[in-house]
This record gives C-alpha cells, structure tokens and sequence, in this order.
C-alpha cells in the first residue's frame, strides 16, 4: 500500500465515522431484535472479511470504503461485549473491573506479539530501502490476515455464549431515544 500521509487520514477517519454510527444500528439491534451474543459474532466474521480484503488491496477508494465498513461492524463489539458480560456476571460491581483490566492487557499483549513478530520477520537487514519497504509491505499484508483470522475465531466463539436475549418489553421502538 502506497498511500500518502493525506489518504492515511482519511481512512482513519472513515473508520472513526462507521464507529460513530455502528453502536447505535448495533444496540437497536441486540435491544430489540436479536441476541447479544449472534450480533457479536456476526459483527466478528463480517470483521474479519472486510480486514481479510483491506489486506489484499492496494487501491484506496475501496481501502476506505473498507475501513468505513470495519469500523461500522467492529466498533459496537466492544459495547456489546460490555453489556454480555454485565447481564451473566454475578457481582457487577467487584468482578467486572478485573475482567476489563486482564482483557487489556490481553488485547496489548497480542498487539506488541504479532507487532514484534511482524517486524523481526519483514524487515530484512543488509539490502536496499526499496527492498526494506517491499518486506514490510508483505508484513502489513500477513497483519490483516492474522487480524482475519482471529476475527473468525472471535466471531465463532461469540455463537457458544451464554444466550442474552433483546428485552421484549421496552416502551420505546428504538434503543436510542
């Protein structure tokens, strides 16, 4: 991918934007319609597709197209995970801060992994910067498909947990108002 500083920008905010909208189509969603934990894996497997093709194009307009996409499906998990997690632990107030603490830690732990993995193994030493740039862009490649697959274990896990049905009787038709 050789995209300018501007374009990177530009798909960052794409995905902010699909991030902005995404709780709200989500949260109506799993409040009114269907299972928390269907909504989350559907979300994780459409995630992980959309990460699978960002890896496999270079071309930016469906690049951010893309990324608009991603950030509308994955953003709403972490509330949804949230909201899951809340409604089946016993103790709210002394067991949830210790999950969300130790699931930090391991979304940071697998971030510096493969990051450091990624660059030992595409970032040769000895050989020409245009060779350097091809290497890590070959990295940046097998970084999506890590991100995919792991997507799709995430998205299959989410169909194993406990049920958490839509509220059947909410007094308004849509969740956000």
């Amino acid at each position: 991918m050789k995209f300018t500083g501007e374009q990177i920008g530009y798909c960052f905010s794409a995905g902010a934007l699909g991030a902005i909208f995404g709780p709200f189509l989500a949260g109506q969603l799993a409040d009114r319609t269907f299972a928390t934990q269907k909504i989350l894996g559907v979300s994780h497997l459409v995630g992980a597709l959309l990460v699978f093709l960002m890896g496999m194009t270079g071309e930016f307009n469906y690049f951010l197209a893309l990324s608009a996409l991603y950030g509308l499906v994955y953003a709403p998990t972490m509330a949804l995970t949230n909201s899951l997690a809340f409604a089946h632990i016993p103790n709210r107030d002394t067991d949830f801060g210790p999950i969300r603490v130790w699931g930090t830690v391991g979304w940071i732990a697998v971030g510096i992994t493969v990051g450091q993995i990624l660059f030992r193994y595409h970032t040769p030493v000895g050989v020409s910067a245009d060779e350097v740039t091809a290497a890590q862009n070959a990295g940046r490649a097998v970084a999506f498909q890590i991100s995919a697959g792991l997507g799709v274990l995430m998205g299959l896990y989410c169909f194993i947990l406990p049920n958490t049905p839509p509220s059947r009787n909410a007094k308004q038709n849509t969740a956000w108002l």
